[in-house]
């Protein structure tokens, strides 16, 4: 089974696939066509995303491909919860132009 982490941004996708020994086998660093990606999936597949708003639909599409569907809650996730280095709001802060 291959294992699909996806982390969901406003535009585009960052989807890491790893094989059943943990090795990853594909990195997409931008997939604007999240729907076009759904459809690749089938029942050798487990993807795991982050809910948030949307995640439900986004689920169902995947559960439909026949690939499993994992819904992880990140405030209860305790490896980022507790992590120091949790970027989501630096990255969301606008930044000035180094000019």
């Amino acid at each position: 089974m291959n294992m699909h982490g996806v982390d969901l941004h406003k535009s585009y996708a960052t989807i890491s696939v790893r094989n059943d020994s943990g090795k990853e086998v594909t990195f997409l660093p931008r997939v604007k066509d999240f729907t076009a990606y759904v459809e690749t999936l089938g029942p050798d597949d487990a993807v795991v995303l982050e809910a948030s708003s949307g995640t439900f639909f986004l689920a169902d599409r995947i559960e439909a491909q026949g690939a499993l569907c994992i819904l992880i809650d990140a405030y209860r996730f305790r490896i980022i919860r507790d992590s120091w280095n949790k970027t989501d709001r630096r990255d969301g802060v606008p930044r000035r132009p180094p000019f």
